[in-house]
């Protein structure tokens, strides 16, 4: 929900172009210091604080690190974040959680006429006499125009790939996805992973919001899934392998009743403190399914707390005996609240097997 999110006390904004300057400047707006940081950081141009060298360093005074759209996954400093389980935001995830209560967001990607769609929607709007704000990829950052929104107001966003790559809490209330063709095969790696950074418009999407599909387009007229999430005989199959840590874990549960989640949990153990994760399981999952080291000594807390945990031989394993023992109307929910190298390359292929599992399973 807008308005009601937590923002960070040490930004570092990774990136110093135009969504980088923006989220620097909705920070400092915000009564915050930010670090701004680039590859390149005399060639900033009117930052609104100073530039500094972009180092794996500047991680060890950060809660989190706002990460420009330009700037790919495998630079250094995004690679060290991630191992460090450190939060790691879009421009948009930010300017979403600085939008006022009741807000509402229109998202549009796609890879072709996704700024003409948005711009339509715009001009309806205006023809309404709605209020509203046009922002995203089309040229002014979500950052720069959340603190002009007004109470209830509607932002209509174009939605990049590549700022959709890092979104946690951001959700559409209307959300479309115009086509996909082959693009950005560079950053993605091929068409799954390019599919699925535009799938994740819907994530957080609930009965009550719109996602449209254009059935023009053969990729999104094969969609016979529902974005974020499949069913078998009544068992929801959610896909969050991007919750890395605990409090993304938690966070990933608020989505659901208390009582009706099968939650698959662990991967490699960094050394995570787990007595807040298993404090806060006992009546909100039916059972916890654990895999990887970090899920072997996640038992332990597990056990102290009263929640009924499966320590399980691998990942495929957890998946598979979470979905043999659910229920109709109970939701199988990846959120390992943990890395995914002690078996996967990163989070993304832990969701892609994940996702390959549920479809062997009969998932839609």
């Amino acid at each position: 929900m807008t308005g009601d999110l937590d923002l960070p006390r040490s930004p570092l904004v990774l990136g110093a172009a135009r969504s980088g300057r923006a989220a620097a400047r909705a920070l400092i707006g915000a009564g915050l210091e930010p670090v701004l940081a680039d590859d390149g950081p005399e060639a900033a141009v009117d930052p609104p604080c100073p530039v500094v060298e972009a180092t794996v360093g500047l991680l060890d005074q950060a809660d989190v690190l706002v990460k420009s759209p330009g700037v790919p996954s495998t630079h250094p400093v995004v690679v060290h974040a991630r191992e460090r389980g450190l939060p790691i935001w879009s421009e948009v995830e930010l300017g979403y959680r600085l939008l006022p209560p009741g807000a509402r967001v229109i998202g549009v990607t796609g890879t072709n006429g996704k700024t003409t769609t948005t711009e339509l929607v715009g001009a309806m709007l205006r023809e309404a006499a709605l209020p509203h704000v046009v922002c995203g990829n089309v040229g002014v950052a979500l950052c720069d125009v959340a603190g002009a929104v007004p109470e209830g107001g509607i932002v209509v966003a174009e939605l990049s790939s590549f700022q959709l790559e890092d979104v946690h809490a951001l959700r559409c209330d209307a959300a479309a996805i115009t086509n996909l063709t082959p693009d950005h095969l560079d950053r993605h790696g091929d068409m799954e992973g390019y599919g699925a950074a535009k799938l994740r418009i819907f994530e957080r999407q609930d009965a009550g919001d719109f996602a449209i599909l254009n059935d023009d387009d053969p990729w999104c007229a094969a969609l016979g899934r529902l974005p974020g999430g499949g069913a078998v005989a009544g068992v929801g199959f959610w896909n969050d392998s991007k919750a890395t840590n605990v409090d993304a874990a938690l966070k990933a549960l608020t989505a659901f009743p208390d009582g009706a989640v099968r939650i698959i949990l662990g991967g490699s153990d960094k050394g995570a403190d787990f007595g807040p994760l298993a404090d806060a399981l006992p009546g909100r999952v039916r059972c916890a399914y654990l895999t990887g080291p970090a899920g072997l000594r996640m038992a332990e807390a597990l056990a102290r707390a009263g929640v009924e945990h499966v320590a399980c031989a691998g990942f495929d394993e957890a998946v598979r005996r979470a979905a043999a023992d659910a229920m109709a109307g109970e939701q199988v929910l990846l959120a390992p609240a943990c890395a995914s190298f002690d078996a996967f390359a990163d989070y993304t292929a832990r969701g892609d097997r994940f996702r390959a599992l549920a479809a062997e399973l009969g998932a839609a």
